[in-house]
């Protein structure tokens, strides 16, 4: 699985972080000062799967390879990049997607996205 974005980052954040262990006795600055930057990008996202090879190494068991490329399928829509989680909210889940049935790999370096 690949992630490709062609949008660069949107800002510069300026953030600081307060230490609730400090008495009052001590320094009352900040316990970190720092920047991260923020980007709004739009990942696309392909996979690419042999479904004729999964078959063969579940041991010829169909059944089990629908199973399995239909989990895979749902935890592809629902996976994103998971750098800053928690510094931004992020939990954004896939809004569309297409899929293809083809007899022939099709080879995606990535460069079309750029």
């Amino acid at each position: 699985m690949r992630l490709v974005s062609v949008k660069r980052l949107s800002k510069m954040i300026f953030f600081t972080a307060v230490d609730d262990l400090r008495q009052a006795s001590e320094d009352a600055g900040a316990g970190h000062l720092g920047e991260t930057g923020f980007g709004s990008a739009l990942f696309y996202t392909y996979i690419c799967i042999d479904k004729d090879l999964l078959v063969e190494n579940l041991g010829g068991d169909e059944a089990l390879a629908n199973q399995t490329l239909r989990a895979f399928t749902e935890a592809a829509f629902k996976v994103s990049p998971t750098g800053k989680q928690n510094s931004f909210a992020s939990r954004a889940y896939a809004s569309w997607g297409d899929g293809r049935k083809r007899y022939r790999t099709t080879a995606l370096s990535g460069g079309g996205f750029l």
